[in-house]
């Protein structure tokens, strides 16, 4: 494939060596609209430059945020 120029996508597998994530949380991070992916065909490839976006910012968490817990309830709550 030599001609095709430089690289424009690194694909999932390439991103879990370089971030030392698991597939599962970089595909959720796709599907939460926090990494922006194309896809081709079944293939899901995320642009170089969201590579770079998401490095310089830094990695979104790849836990859900304590916002999303319900509120406290029983004997512990009214003390608080």
């Amino acid at each position: 494939m030599e001609g095709w120029g430089a690289k424009q996508f690194f694909s999932i597998e390439e991103l879990v060596k370089r971030w030392g994530l698991s597939r599962w949380t970089i595909t959720r991070w796709a599907d939460a609209k926090l990494i922006e992916t194309k896809k081709f065909g079944s293939r899901r490839l995320v642009p170089v430059s969201e590579v770079v976006r998401v490095e310089s910012v830094g990695l979104p968490s790849p836990r859900k945020p304590k916002d999303d817990a319900p509120p406290a309830s029983g004997p512990t709550a009214a003390a608080q």
